[in-house]
């Protein structure tokens, strides 16, 4: 049995449709004592999981082979409470380990993030790159890989951190907690208000990853038969880095190929001449796996704008 921690979250759900697919048996843990469960996740258990909870923990480890661990604090949620970001995505992580060593877990997957090497991203990044977490987000999730690395080396669990870009998809359910990612929230304003905002900087960089190409990884991982990585650090994204402006002209192109309007964009003029270093996020070691995958970020976006559609057409 697969555990996945905040699995009914916006990448957790996903990965766990395409497990259900596949026909593994999946045990959803979430903190939400109220939830939606979306139909393609009705054939999943589904367990409270609250990680500052040791009976939680040790309840939701009983009888699991696998983890893969995403339940954590979110950037906003944990620039507003740094203390419980710590004992959540931190000390829950050590916590959650030390219940999956004693319960016999065998493999362990820890989705980190990119914005350990600092923020905005620039330059050539790898696996070598010195980090640099600069708040409680990234700290916390940094402190969280060296306890999976740890792990792995003094125990008999096999650990691997990935350091995930920016995932694009659809949600399972238009309630989860996930309009505050830049390519969500401009779809969504595409949809609803025939618009894209960009309140930041535009020429920000960025490297994005379709969930298509997470899942088809998931699947790599979990298989004992193939060529792994577990006790390293495997950054993971698509190697096409694209600027937040490029990425909202991109939406726009997709809403007229779709819908046949184009939503206006709006920019910030302040940032209209600026120029930023472009990002090249290296992923050698994913990419050596060689995962085949016939989706592409265009399918994930229009995708994504089709759920928009669908959830939001009545607030337009």
């Amino acid at each position: 049995m697969i555990l996945i921690t905040g699995g009914l979250g916006y990448l957790g759900g996903r990965i766990a449709n395409h497990l259900i697919k596949a026909n593994k048996t999946i045990l959803l843990g979430t903190k939400n004592s109220e939830y939606n469960l979306p139909n393609e996740l009705i054939n999943s258990e589904v367990i409270q999981l609250n990680l500052l909870k040791t009976s939680d923990i040790e309840f939701a480890c009983e009888g699991i082979t696998s983890i893969i661990h995403l339940a954590a604090l979110n950037f906003q949620e944990s620039q507003k409470n740094p203390t419980k970001a710590s004992e959540v995505n931190n000390e829950g992580t050590y916590r959650l380990l030390q219940s999956a060593v004693q319960s016999g877990v065998k493999q362990f997957v820890y989705f980190s993030t990119a914005h350990v090497y600092g923020s905005p991203q620039k330059g050539d990044i790898d696996e070598s790159t010195t980090p640099k977490p600069l708040n409680p987000y990234s700290m916390t999730h940094l402190e969280a890989e060296e306890h999976v690395l740890r792990f792995h080396s003094e125990n008999s669990i096999n650990g691997i951190v990935l350091r995930l870009s920016n995932a694009i998809g659809k949600p399972m359910d238009k309630d989860v907690n996930c309009w505050m990612l830049a390519v969500n929230a401009f779809c969504k304003q595409a949809i609803v208000n025939r618009e894209i905002i960009l309140n930041g900087d535009p020429n920000q960089q960025r490297d994005f990853i379709p969930i298509s190409h997470i899942e088809n990884l998931i699947d790599n991982l979990l298989d004992n038969s193939k060529v792994n990585y577990y006790g390293t650090i495997m950054n993971v994204g698509s190697e096409r880095s694209l600027s937040i402006l490029d990425l909202a002209k991109i939406i726009c192109e997709r809403c007229d190929l779709l819908f046949g309007f184009k939503p206006e964009l709006i920019i910030n003029e302040k940032y209209h001449q600026k120029r930023n270093k472009e990002l090249n996020y290296n992923c050698k070691n994913y990419k050596n796996l060689n995962i085949p995958s016939d989706r592409t970020l265009e399918d994930e976006i229009d995708e994504l704008l089709r759920f928009c559609k669908e959830s939001f057409s009545s607030l337009s």
